[in-house]
């Protein structure tokens, strides 16, 4: 085999990297494209729930002392689909009184449903506790309210729903409802007598619903927890700050949406990480170690015609270990007194690591520019700006383009022909490298 068989293989598999590279990179582009598009289409809503109104059959607090109560609801629960292309399947909703954040009533259930888009549910279930036994602190809350003639009560909902978009239907997801509900005992003229001992209150109160993460396994009631509270997590548990600002979110899609994005920001925060320990980038040092001006003077015929003849000689350092430099792009040019009087372009060339580079280089020629006195003694303050188009490779991996700019201010630059600067000494200055 020549050695010229060993390049076209060492350049096929170079190629064969920097495809696979690109396919990933486009595969990735791709998915969070799809994800974007399916979310846009979509705008997923959370439904919304609506507690109309409250008929009160019985609510007597007994016992010596009084700590049981015996209370009969019936009230009106609707529920709205704001999806117009996503369809919610109810598999188990119960739905139970709270009074200071302890159950006063059992659960009762409501029969599986399907809601389709944009449709509207209404439902009116029975809420009823015999005898239940109330907290010695909310027993005495309960009485005194009872006497005032006003008792404020929750009204919650909570079950296992499920999404449909098109054929596609998701995992179980716990929906959790929350109602307030306050009934007026005291005045009977604030509600409607329907029959013996009962008394309808039209409330007309909107309701929390929240949402949490796919639930897969059996459709049992949560534990009981007392004073617990229940805090709407955003994008269905994914982080809160998304959820505040879309208020929308309510469904699988949504959910994967998040975790996509969750997994790639981790992805691409460790990749970040583990690039950085391996390589531990350094910026490229720039120095300008020689400066000297053969004619920088104004023709005879034309005092804003000015002739410059700028050398310079600058040390480029690249000081890390795994990666290499190509300079794709170099411009120098020089200004004097904010005034730019020149430039010249230097050949691209490639650095590598752990190596030091000498670029000499001239700026001559003519330009109309205005002096002032500042080189009356034979030395020049030049200012030396440098732009580049510059990547960086570590094996066969070239990164994208950088633009970095570089400014060496303030170079005091001697006049060779000027008998005033025969014993100054241009000193090493070290320009500032600033990526953009």
């Amino acid at each position: 085999m020549t050695s010229k068989d060993c390049g076209s293989h060492t350049h096929s598999r170079r190629k064969l990297i920097r495809r696979i590279i690109w396919s990933i990179i486009f595969i990735l582009f791709i998915i969070f494209l799809t994800i974007l598009l399916i979310w846009a289409i979509l705008q997923p809503s959370k439904p919304r729930f609506i507690l109309q109104d409250a008929t009160v059959y019985a609510f007597n607090v007994s016992g010596n002392p009084p700590n049981l109560l015996t209370s009969n609801f019936q009230i009106t629960l609707s529920s709205r689909n704001p999806n117009d292309k996503i369809g919610i399947y109810y598999d188990r909703l119960d739905v139970y009184a709270t009074y200071h954040s302890q159950q006063i009533t059992f659960r009762t259930s409501i029969p599986p449903t399907y809601q389709g888009h944009k449709e509207v549910n209404i439902w009116s279930p029975f809420v009823y506790g015999t005898s239940v036994p109330v907290a010695p602190f909310n027993a005495v809350s309960l009485d005194g309210d009872q006497d005032n003639g006003a008792v404020t009560l929750i009204i919650r909902a909570d079950g296992r729903v499920r999404w449909k978009v098109g054929t596609f239907i998701t995992g179980k997801y716990h929906l959790y409802v929350r109602c307030l509900a306050y009934i007026n005992f005291g005045n009977k003229a604030a509600g409607v007598i329907v029959g013996d001992n009962a008394v309808k209150y039209t409330l007309t109160s909107s309701c929390s619903p929240y949402l949490n993460g796919a639930y897969y396994g059996p459709s049992v009631p949560p534990p009981l927890k007392p004073n617990r509270r229940y805090k709407p997590p955003g994008c269905c548990c994914c982080f809160n700050c998304i959820g505040s600002c879309l208020r929308c979110c309510g469904c699988c899609i949504l959910s994967l949406i998040c975790n996509i994005l969750v997994a790639v920001a981790v992805i691409l925060a460790v990749t970040a990480l583990l690039i950085w320990l391996i390589f531990r980038p350094n910026a490229v040092k720039l120095y300008v170690t020689d400066a000297s001006l053969n004619r920088f003077s104004l023709d005879s015929n034309n005092s804003s015609n000015l002739h410059y003849d700028l050398n310079l000689n600058f040390t480029i350092r690249n000081p890390n270990q795994r990666l290499g430099v190509y300079y794709d792009a170099i411009q120098v040019s020089g200004y004097y007194g904010e005034q730019r009087f020149g430039y010249v372009d230097i050949s691209p060339f490639y650095q590598g690591h752990k190596n030091t580079t000498v670029v000499v280089t001239k700026i001559e020629g003519q330009n109309l520019v205005v002096l002032d006195d500042g080189g009356r003694a034979g030395v020049y303050s030049i200012d030396v700006k440098l732009v580049m188009s510059v990547r960086f490779r570590f094996w066969v991996v070239k990164s994208w383009k950088f633009k970095p700019k570089i400014k060496c201010n303030d170079l005091k630059v001697p006049l060779v022909s000027s008998n005033s600067t025969s014993g100054f000494k241009f000193e090493t200055m070290e320009c500032d490298f600033d990526f953009y």
